[in-house]
């Protein structure tokens, strides 16, 4: 069972990247190979293990990115930069050592966004549980007092404190996900799509990959239609223009003096200085906004955990005011 555990999460293609980064230093992939085989049989890794063997098979010194790649152990994306740089012959341990690190850096910031959800989550669980316990004592009280101001809705959850539960807990959920998202559609979004490009853009031109190809590439691994289609006219665009009119898109998504910059470095036909110049501020302002989306969202569901409480206690509330109101009638 924990080797199961442990195979389950760990992973894959990272490992098979420090692998390949291995291979290409010591230029000993049979001996590598075989050893990393016989080490994850050791620790009870035996699908990974199979992934590996299939590999040492398998490996081509003039091809060796599609042997980790047919074994399963590499993305379309990542496979695809890799075989760029085999393509051209400068296939070597630090291309790939700056692939992995780029792969870590979006499975991390990704990983920090689910890890923020997790604390709104717990709230909206605590709240779904605490509703159906405290609705029908709320109930058992009003219906003593003013038996016709229960509302129909907190008849029901009394009466089915499991559904009740289940309900709220979906949509309570449902509604934390919905504003969770909206907040990084509006704060994040556009930015970790230009960190892409920043990203792939530094890479690929010390590979002399034409800008084209760069937008292209992009384009082939987007899954929003309107990025999509963005990165396509702009690999059109990027074949009769200069890159500095091509990105000047930008103007109107990042701060202003980031932009200028950027673009004095485009002009003066320094790219690479400025892709990685644009990367790194935009890894700035991405790291603020996940900090703001790690706050907002555990407010978010603190929220969500009050309003279900005080629904819960409401009939509380009738109960007082239907006294009062009897009060006042004597």
């Amino acid at each position: 069972m924990l080797s199961f555990i442990r195979e389950k999460f760990l992973s894959r293609e990272e490992f098979a990247l420090e692998v390949l980064v291995s291979v290409l230093k010591t230029g000993r992939a049979k001996n590598i190979l075989k050893r990393v085989t016989e080490s994850l049989v050791q620790k009870g890794l035996f699908r990974l293990a199979e992934d590996f063997s299939y590999v040492e098979k398998v490996y081509n010194e003039k091809n060796p990115v599609d042997a980790f790649y047919y074994a399963g152990l590499l993305s379309e994306e990542v496979y695809a930069q890799l075989k760029i740089a085999q393509r051209k012959g400068t296939l070597t341990s630090d291309y790939v050592v700056k692939v992995l690190e780029e792969l870590r850096k979006r499975r991390g910031a990704w990983l920090r966004i689910l890890k923020g959800l997790a604390t709104p989550i717990f709230y909206t669980l605590l709240a779904s549980f605490l509703l159906p316990f405290m609705v029908p004592n709320s109930v058992m009280v009003l219906e003593k007092i003013a038996p016709d101001k229960v509302p129909f809705v907190y008849k029901w959850i009394a009466d089915h404190p499991l559904l009740s539960f289940l309900f709220s807990f979906l949509t309570s959920s449902f509604l934390v996900v919905a504003i969770s998202y909206l907040l990084f559609r509006r704060t994040t979004f556009k930015l970790q799509k230009l960190h892409r490009l920043a990203e792939l853009a530094s890479l690929l031109r010390t590979q002399k990959v034409p800008y084209s190809e760069i937008f292209s590439f992009v384009s082939d691994f987007e899954g929003s239609r309107y990025w999509s289609s963005l990165w396509k006219d702009l690999a059109e665009r990027s074949k009769s223009l200069p890159i500095y009119e091509v990105v000047s898109f930008m103007e109107e998504l990042i701060p202003l003096p980031v932009y200028l910059t950027f673009l004095s470095y485009l002009e003066r036909g320094e790219e690479i200085k400025g892709w990685n110049y644009l990367k790194g501020e935009l890894e700035k302002i991405l790291e603020n906004r996940y900090g703001f989306l790690e706050g907002a969202m555990p407010v978010l569901g603190f929220g969500v955990l009050a309003i279900l409480i005080f629904l819960a206690i409401l009939p509380m509330f009738l109960g007082i005011f239907a006294i009062i109101e009897l009060f006042s009638r004597i």
